[in-house]
């Protein structure tokens, strides 16, 4: 039998540190572009609803804004400064909060250390007023102080995620990247931590970046809605304008879709089509592979948000019909 090297060179002939060498010919590896020409402003005081399908950049848009993950295009910036320092957050004010309260508590430490080692680790709390103040935290987030001295494994997935936002409350932070929070409770406990967040709003004075997938979550807790779309922002507006008349044709799919107790007999219909490759973008408007509306245009060039007011779609055929 031949040998790989009688087939194919020797190996140091074509692997190369990571960059594939086929046939002797050097390739570049394939990227993946998740956020591509994404402008947003989050304004004070205000919950922004992100939505969109699984893999449409929505988590990536989260971590870039409170620094977790450095763009390599465009800035981030908050109240004027770039919110990373080299490659490391360099704001408080910034935090997140993730969809799976298990994974990102260390299961090794209590309570009391899980909430306060932050603020003792940026000076805001001395560790003689450690005990008083994760009470102090427990009792904002609806849980009894006498369990600050359990573990994570001891809590079921609600309680845990109120410990993850009293740790993100205890850091004092005035906006909160919010990725999927409620997704993986039940729907009962999920109306109490939703409204638990909207409490802290009203108390706090927090801003919100709320991501999810689920319209009915959003249309319940945001002032303002975007949409998204392999990587880029289809439609965005007031999140009464965007529910009552959406203007995208992938927004009114995804509505069209939603469940609603007024549609009980509702009948689904998947958008047909697949998702294209992010590793091999379609020309000009991604969605237009799976639009019913579509035009030999629309492969031609990317459409840019259009529209009057705060209400502003990436749909040129729509806007010229209307």
């Amino acid at each position: 039998m031949r040998g790989i090297e009688h087939i194919f060179g020797r190996r140091e002939d074509w692997v190369d540190k990571g960059v594939r060498l086929i046939r002797g010919k050097r390739t570049a590896p394939a990227r993946v572009r998740a956020l591509n020409g994404v402008d947003l402003t989050l304004r004070k005081g205000e919950v922004l609803g992100i939505a969109g399908e699984s893999g449409c950049g929505k988590s990536t848009l989260g971590r870039a804004m409170v620094g977790l993950m450095h763009p390599t295009g465009g800035s981030v910036t908050y109240r004027g400064q770039p919110v990373m320092r080299g490659r490391r957050p360099r704001h408080l004010k910034l935090q997140m909060i993730f969809q799976d309260s298990g994974s990102v508590l260390n299961p090794r430490l209590r309570v009391k250390e899980l909430i306060g080692e932050g603020p003792i680790l940026h000076g805001l709390l001395a560790r003689r007023d450690l005990e008083d103040f994760v009470a102090d935290q427990l009792e904002t987030v609806g849980m009894a102080p006498d369990v600050m001295n359990r573990y994570p494994h001891q809590f079921s997935g609600g309680q845990r995620q109120r410990i993850n936002i009293a740790r993100v409350l205890a850091l004092q932070p005035e906006t909160i990247v919010c990725d999927e929070s409620v997704a993986a409770l039940d729907v009962s406990i999920q109306a109490q931590i939703l409204n638990l967040f909207m409490d802290l709003k009203d108390r706090f004075g927090l801003t919100y970046a709320f991501i999810s997938h689920d319209l009915g979550v959003l249309r319940h807790i945001s002032d303002r809605i975007m949409v998204m779309y392999l990587g880029r922002v289809v439609e965005e507006g007031p999140a009464a304008e965007v529910f009552a008349n959406p203007r995208h044709p992938y927004t009114r799919a995804l509505l069209e879709n939603a469940p609603r107790l007024s549609r009980r007999n509702q009948t689904f219909q998947a958008v047909p089509g697949e998702v294209p490759s992010p590793l091999n973008m379609p020309s000009g408007c991604a969605f237009h592979t799976r639009c019913a509306l579509r035009r030999p245009e629309c492969s031609l060039s990317v459409p840019n948000l259009i529209g009057s007011g705060a209400h502003r779609h990436a749909c040129p055929i729509v806007e010229a019909a209307a």
